[in-house]
């Protein structure tokens, strides 16, 4: 409808609602209210949906009172009030369950879902998308099934349960290459290259990024195609050697610069900066990697630009400006922690502790090492938690040098 239309119909319906009683007002009201969220009247689609729900309580209609109160959780989060948001979509997800339709409930744990996980409530999100999971099983809703499977996994990785997520993978993927459009199965597969790194090694995500890259390819997608090779060169690094990674990350700047890919030639930059690193040269990958952190900040790519700022510290340590290195990772840390990076998170306090130790403060470095050693624990992570359980201990710096 046009706006014209829009507001034509609307005027229509409050004509036609003090004539109506029970469900079919509560009917009435409710596609007012769509047409008054499609016009962005937001404060005044509030109250007829709360009068709805009422009105489909009373008549026992617990499915519609789900309906009622899930655009009503829509309608509070446009108006910016979160805490009642989530109050109404655990109200949407009670009506739809006494009304037995387990399908919506799994929508509605969904949205709830996302609500907690942009809230950085991850154990309630991780808890209701498993909810969300049973629902669409049990209502033979297979699609969204996989969708919730993949948001489960999503948030397993975000908590830094990688053993977890591990586990996760095989179902996953066989659940949306059965049902989900093609580019979630894709994104399983970089999903996958996440987890498979740290757990198995770059081998085997390397693996999974190829699958990845093959089915972007085979979308026609550039940019994500860009995206797998450049993160499939940094990942080389310890397979092929720094050498052949630069040589593929030097290709792939420009052509990104062509496409006006910004956060592309920024991931480039990170890219050459860790091949610095490997090579031992620190001046050249601060340069690298502080350009990439600027550029991440500038594309409200927080979490990118804090990891580069803690992979910077150390090639600050390295040109032995450890004060300096000191600091950025002390502000980088917490950082890391709020946007959810916790391998991030656990590589920057385990740098920062063995700088400390090098500098003598041996109970400060015991403090980052334990929070260290709590996330490595979490993610079965055996080599760090040894580590982190060494500083611990004041153990000798293993800060390369």
């Amino acid at each position: 409808m046009n706006p014209h239309d829009i507001d034509t119909r609307i005027t229509e319906l409050w004509e036609g609602i003090p004539g109506a009683i029970g469900t079919a007002r509560a009917d009435l009201l409710m596609e007012l209210a769509d047409h008054l969220m499609e016009a962005e009247r937001h404060t005044e689609a509030l109250p007829v949906l709360e009068t709805a729900q009422e009105l489909f309580a009373e008549a026992g209609t617990d499915w519609l009172v789900g309906r009622a109160a899930h655009n009503r959780g829509a309608v509070l989060g446009q108006l910016g009030r979160p805490d009642e948001r989530l109050e109404a979509e655990l109200e949407s997800i009670g009506g739809y369950e006494r009304g037995q339709r387990r399908d919506l409930a799994g929508c509605s744990r969904m949205a709830l879902g996302i609500h907690l996980r942009s809230a950085g409530r991850l154990e309630e999100a991780a808890a209701a998308f498993r909810a969300a999971v049973e629902d669409f099983a049990a209502a033979n809703e297979m699609e969204h099934q996989g969708h919730a499977m993949v948001a489960v996994l999503e948030a397993e990785i975000d908590l830094g349960r990688l053993a977890d997520a591990e586990r996760l993978l095989q179902p996953t993927l066989a659940a949306v290459a059965a049902t989900a459009p093609i580019p979630v199965v894709a994104q399983v597969h970089q999903l996958a290259a996440q987890v498979l790194e740290v757990r198995c090694g770059p081998e085997a995500a390397l693996h999974a990024l190829r699958n990845a890259r093959a089915v972007w390819d085979a979308l026609n997608d550039d940019n994500e195609v860009a995206t797998c090779d450049i993160r499939s060169a940094i990942l080389n690094i310890d397979l092929e050697g720094p050498k052949a990674a630069v040589k593929l990350l030097l290709n792939l700047r420009p052509e990104r610069q062509l496409f006006g890919d910004v956060a592309g030639v920024a991931s480039c930059d990170r890219g050459l900066g860790l091949a610095a690193l490997a090579r031992r040269r620190p001046e050249r990958a601060l340069r690298h990697l502080e350009s990439a952190a600027t550029v991440f900040q500038a594309c409200a790519l927080f979490a990118d630009a804090a990891e580069c700022e803690s992979l910077a510290a150390t090639a600050l340590a390295q040109v032995g400006r450890t004060c300096e290195a000191i600091d950025q990772l002390r502000r980088v840390a917490p950082t890391l922690a709020t946007l959810d990076r916790p391998l991030a998170e656990m590589a920057a306090r385990l740098t920062l502790a063995d700088l400390l130790v090098s500098e003598g403060d041996v109970r400060r470095a015991a403090r980052e090492a334990t929070r260290a050693a709590s996330i490595a624990r979490g993610a079965q992570l055996p080599d760090e938690l040894a580590r982190a359980r060494a500083l611990t201990a004041g153990a000798s710096p293993h800060f390369p040098t």
